[in-house]
């Protein structure tokens, strides 16, 4: 089953409200991302799905799966699935 495209409303408004909600930092890289730059440049905001939307498609809408990401970190991960896949802090 192919995943459903985000092109809606919904999806729009859900983004939307994560990027002016959540800290505005890779999870995939751990370095800030720049919110002045468009979603379409390198080292834009995206919303990243943690399980990708192929494995997950019953997720694609909920905001516990979705991370800030740059473009180019999460078109680089693609539709991999791993979880904490960036730890920014070094614990113990």
């Amino acid at each position: 089953m192919s995943a459903p495209e985000l092109k809606t409303a919904e999806w729009k408004n859900l983004c939307r409200r994560l990027k002016a909600t959540l800290a505005p930092v890779c999870h995939i890289c751990g370095a800030e991302i720049d919110l002045s730059l468009p979603g379409t440049a390198k080292w834009g905001w995206t919303a990243d799905h943690v399980q990708p939307r192929h494995l997950a498609p019953h997720r694609i809408y909920d905001p516990s799966n979705i991370r800030p990401a740059h473009r180019d970190c999460n078109e680089k991960r693609g539709g991999h699935y791993e979880q904490n896949v960036n730890i920014s802090r070094k614990w113990g």
